[in-house]
């Protein structure tokens, strides 16, 4: 099998699982378990629940999942939340073949903080929607309930809410950092800053780190030494404070396979993000095969679009009850 082949074999499997989880607990995964509603720090992440079901129930067991948040600061590496607790690191720092594309690599961590802490990395993610409002289960608002996908934190979706079709729907996509650490530790880069990078905030121009470790439950963009990747993705990055795809200064497409300095730009300025915060950050799609990115949908299958697909269409298949029409062939 070639490398694209067992990359979407990586995908299938993963499918599997998500299938598996949902017959044993009558729902898919959240994609983030988190305690206290912010998202710059969860407990674990969905792929955690899922090891059980990719044969890796020895390290699901080693997992302490009831280790809840504590004082503590990043800098220091006091213990905060489940997932960068003591207990778990071995597991965290765990290298699975499944999760790497092979066209990208075959093994890869990703550094946490200046402690010398790793974490085993991720070359995929979990669909949270079209749009990367991390907080959208808790608020109500007609278009973030639209907007929403299969994973999201603290979600339980089951299959009856995938209303537009699980065969039309993303659940999961490839995120490929291509790097163990990604970024410039001279965060005042601008001038190193590739072309064509979304770029976070204008009045920021740092690079920013966007790698990710399967079971680091963190998407936070203020400690610089933090990675900013995340194991939830987005059809967009920002759009803006009215959570619209049709209005708003501030609507920001991911292109997929832009230079891997990309990270949300939700909650930029006070109100943008539901929940106030300036964490909502997400990956976009990047891929190690030319031309696009491979994807899994709901039923299970496992189709590559193309990077060119429209942006429109791109949105409506990130969305489970969005109530778009989309015909298979648009994508």
């Amino acid at each position: 099998m070639n490398r694209r082949g067992q990359c979407k074999n990586n995908l299938k499997q993963l499918g599997l699982a998500m299938h598996n989880y949902h017959d044993a607990w009558k729902c898919y995964p959240p994609g983030l378990v988190d305690d206290d509603g912010n998202p710059s720090d969860g407990q674990y992440t969905g792929f955690v629940l899922l090891l059980p079901f990719v044969e890796e129930t020895a390290l699901y067991n080693a997992y302490n999942l009831k280790v809840g948040s504590q004082s503590g600061t990043d800098d220091a590496l006091t213990p905060r939340s489940g997932w960068m607790h003591p207990t778990n690191s071995t597991v965290v720092s765990k290298q699975l073949s499944q999760f790497y594309c092979p066209s990208n690599r075959s093994e890869g961590v990703v550094a946490l903080g200046r402690s010398g802490w790793v974490a085993g990395a991720t070359d995929y993610a979990m669909a949270s929607g079209a749009a990367p409002l991390l907080c959208s289960d808790r608020v109500s608002n007609e278009n973030v309930a639209k907007l929403r996908g299969y994973f999201g934190i603290n979600a339980s979706v089951r299959v009856s809410d995938v209303k537009d079709g699980t065969s039309q729907t993303v659940a999961m996509g490839e995120v490929s950092g291509g790097e163990t650490w990604l970024g410039t530790t001279n965060m005042a880069g601008a001038s190193v800053k590739p072309a064509d990078a979304l770029g976070a905030r204008p009045s920021d121009p740092t690079l920013w780190f966007v790698d990710q470790g399967w079971a680091v439950a963190r998407i936070d963009g203020r400690t610089p030494h933090w990675p900013r990747g995340s194991v939830l993705f987005a059809a967009y990055q920002h759009l803006g404070a009215d959570n619209n795809l049709d209005s708003g200064p501030d609507k920001l497409a991911a292109r997929m396979n832009t230079q891997p300095l990309v990270v949300s730009a939700v909650g930029q300025r006070p109100g943008d993000a539901p929940c106030g915060s300036r964490d909502d950050r997400l990956s976009p799609v990047r891929s190690a095969h030319e031309g696009g990115a491979q994807f899994l949908f709901g039923d299970g299958t496992v189709r590559f679009i193309s990077e060119n697909v429209d942006q429109r269409v791109y949105a409506a298949i990130f969305t489970i009850a969005g109530g778009e029409v989309v015909d298979e062939d648009d994508f």
